[in-house]
């Protein structure tokens, strides 16, 4: 199979975030924003629109857990296409990081006792 360069989607990855499993045969992905650790290259960065997918969890690769974040891959043929879908660790550290810096960032209530 050969790579077509007019393919609109041609090495631009798409990051997914595996968000839930559904009765242990279904795996619904969100599209990620990772554009902290790719330069925003399809990232899903708030320019692009939400994107949510339902796949059987038998085209995922074995092991994945909710919140792990997949690199999609394309290549496209004259007559077929491959899609890849690779855990991508970095890009999950990274998003746990971004995650957890706006959990620290909210706002907390007065300690202590309080009067009403």
């Amino acid at each position: 199979m050969t790579a077509r360069d007019d393919h609109p989607h041609q090495n631009r990855p798409l990051y997914l975030v595996l968000d839930r499993m559904v009765d242990g045969q279904w795996a619904v992905l969100e599209r990620a924003n990772v554009a902290a650790t790719e330069g925003g290259a399809g990232g899903g960065g708030a320019d692009e629109p939400p994107l949510t997918l339902t796949l059987p969890l038998g085209w995922l690769p074995v092991g994945v857990q909710e919140g792990d974040v997949l690199r999609v891959e394309t290549v496209a043929g004259a007559r077929d296409a491959r899609v890849t879908l690779t855990q991508d660790e970095d890009a999950r550290a990274a998003r746990a990081g971004r995650l957890d810096a706006l959990r620290q960032a909210i706002p907390r209530g007065p300690s202590g006792d309080l009067t009403l």
